[in-house]
């Protein structure tokens, strides 16, 4: 790693459906995060949630879903008269993701309004009460939800038959979309997850910069698919204008290249419709996933600086992705966002304006952890190291700061500690 010397000793100088506004105002660019992420079927009596992601389609027998990442979470809640059954589509997903059914919830009045009113939900946790069957056991508190103690062993019981094992398919047109059908019984919450059941030791992933067309852009990723690489993040400029239309065809671009793609809002995307455009687009600005042990922040900074209360939800993503690695002690923390909050050549200037702020945010990513960072604004080639954190820079342009044409491939490994590697490829 090239690493600028005088850099090693710049101060931390600070520890530590769907209605969206349309306000034109600094703040409004990650306002509605929640709201995309929600959508109901009045009529079916349902109310569906994705973590993190948008809902793009909703009717009264299916819904289509965007996730904001390789993997996610769907969450499907049927009121006291729901007894239809829905397909679900939820595209940008890894391309070996799975469908499993994590959880089956009853629900009483305080969780859903109409439901029983009883004290307490029950909760049948299905990917682990089925992994317990036929575990020794003393007692039943040694067995989860679902299963009994019979005979010194954690036995099924009827109550597991609520977790059905989910049917899916791959959508013919689209290898990052996966399929399948959704029966809620009533006053019952189903938590599906989304991702690759079994998680290499090492995750390999991509980054592409700024690029000066599509066309460009198609040609990093395409380079990148070479790599054998679980996704793409794109942390710069990719649209060519700054109109809605711009935003669909890279919509449309990304959709045909079949790979799940990290989309990090840039500041063209941004000043459309308040940045509403994109985030309908393509999902939460601000957002967080793991692969394995391998842990992801991903946050806005179109602006040249965070959202308003971009730095307190930036710290409930990293703080708990720091939890979770301190409690298996395995992988890194690696975060993405379009402007670095410092430049790694300090002579520019181009992270953060307010440079309290960017060192703040810097000293917040030490603080929990974070190995890596990855911004896509500054068209240049640059690595500098602030504290712990290694910031990478990468471009695909042309520019007055450097002609450049390269993409980046990183390997991090869920191995004790973590490691982190990074290759820069010419395209």
């Amino acid at each position: 790693m090239n690493v600028n010397p005088q850099h090693l000793s710049l101060p931390l100088l600070l520890a530590t459906s769907i209605t969206l506004s349309c306000a034109d105002t600094a703040g409004e660019s990650t306002t509605g995060q929640r709201a995309i992420s929600q959508a109901s079927i009045d009529a079916l009596d349902l109310q569906l949630d994705i973590t993190s992601g948008a809902f793009r389609s909703v009717a009264t027998d299916s819904v289509w879903a965007r996730s904001a990442g390789p993997v996610a979470r769907f969450r499907v809640a049927a009121g006291p008269s729901a007894s239809s059954t829905i397909s679900v589509k939820v595209s940008n997903l890894h391309s070996e993701a799975e469908v499993t059914l994590l959880a089956v919830d009853s629900l009483n009045d305080s969780a859903l309004s109409g439901c029983p009113a009883v004290a307490e939900r029950t909760s049948i946790p299905c990917v682990t009460s089925r992994a317990a069957i036929g575990d020794p056991c003393v007692s039943a508190s040694d067995c989860p939800s679902g299963l009994a103690c019979t005979a010194a062993t954690c036995r099924a019981t009827a109550l597991l038959d609520v977790c059905d094992i989910p049917v899916f398919v791959r959508d013919a047109e689209d290898p990052t979309a996966l399929v399948f059908d959704v029966t809620a019984a009533p006053c019952t919450a189903k938590q599906y997850g989304l991702a690759p059941v079994l998680i290499p030791e090492t995750v390999r992933f991509g980054v592409v910069g700024a690029t000066s067309s599509l066309d460009r852009m198609e040609t990093a990723i395409q380079r990148l698919k070479q790599e054998d690489i679980d996704f793409i993040a794109l942390t710069g400029e990719n649209i060519e204008s700054s109109d809605s239309s711009a935003i669909d065809a890279l919509e449309t671009r990304l959709s045909r290249l079949g790979v799940s793609i990290v989309y990090v809002v840039g500041e063209d995307a941004d000043s459309v419709n308040s940045g509403q455009y994109a985030l309908r687009k393509f999902g939460p600005h601000d957002h967080s996933f793991s692969l394995g042990s391998t842990r992801f922040a991903v946050f806005y900074s179109a602006k040249r600086g965070l959202a308003d209360d971009g730095f307190g939800r930036l710290e409930r993503y990293v703080r708990t992705l720091s939890s979770q690695q301190l409690a298996d002690g395995l992988g890194s923390i690696i975060a993405f966002t379009h402007t670095p909050p410092m430049d790694p050549n300090g002579i520019r200037d181009l992270g953060f304006k307010n440079h309290v702020e960017g060192a703040r945010t810097m000293s917040l990513l030490n603080e929990f952890g974070v190995r890596s960072l990855f911004a896509g604004r500054i068209p240049a080639s640059d690595t500098g190291t602030f504290g712990d954190v290694d910031v990478w820079l990468t471009t695909s342009t042309d520019s007055l700061l450097a002609s450049v044409s390269e993409v980046l491939v990183v390997e991090s490994k869920n191995i004790p500690g973590g490691e982190v590697s990074v290759r820069r490829i010419d395209l």
